[in-house]
């Protein structure tokens, strides 16, 4: 200030705490959960777990077990919280999906021009499609329906094409959402 400098004060030595970093997430599912897993880090007492941006809790493992129902898609993040209870930055963010299992107990009625597929309704799926195998890496959508309100699904559909008698049919799910995604 004004040219005049004051004299320098004792030098003053401190420690600042150490960097605590976010584990890295990783998942895996099978038809009923996902199962979160991460690193431990070293400096972390415990860890925060984010699912759609909301906090699940406050955890002390490096596994988290989430019960969830098929088709649904969440997103995860997860930070570290050290000793004086500071949470470190988010980790990535990472996404994973229960899978909807294949329809069970699929029958086919055949008759010259038509046949009547059904199958047992599968938990989460909204819609069905049923392909037919043309070679080795092909097929063709025969049809597509949703839904029905009742524990059985039937599908009829016409062989009007000729490529398609003596055919393989299957049938997979739509991969498009869930029922719950199907009512907004």
């Amino acid at each position: 200030m004004n040219g005049i400098e004051g004299s320098t004060s004792i030098p003053f030595q401190f420690t600042t705490r150490d960097y605590v970093e976010p584990p890295a997430l990783s998942s895996f599912s099978d038809q009923s959960s996902i199962k979160l897993i991460w690193n431990e880090v070293e400096l972390a007492k415990s860890y925060n777990l984010y699912r759609d941006g909301g906090l699940v809790g406050n955890l002390n493992a490096n596994t988290y077990n989430d019960k969830c129902a098929p088709g649904e898609t969440h997103c995860y993040q997860i930070t570290s919280i050290d000793k004086y209870n500071v949470e470190s930055e988010l980790s990535g963010r990472h996404c994973s999906k229960l899978n909807i299992v294949s329809p069970k107990n699929l029958t086919v009625v055949g008759g010259v021009k038509s046949n009547q597929l059904s199958w047992e309704k599968v938990a989460g799926a909204f819609e069905y499609f049923v392909y037919t195998k043309l070679d080795d890496d092909s097929t063709f959508l025969i049809d597509k329906t949703k839904i029905l309100p009742k524990f059985k699904i039937f599908l009829s559909f016409f062989l009007n094409f000729p490529h398609l008698e003596n055919s393989l049919l299957s049938v997979f799910l739509s991969s498009g959402g869930t029922e719950k995604e199907e009512e907004r």
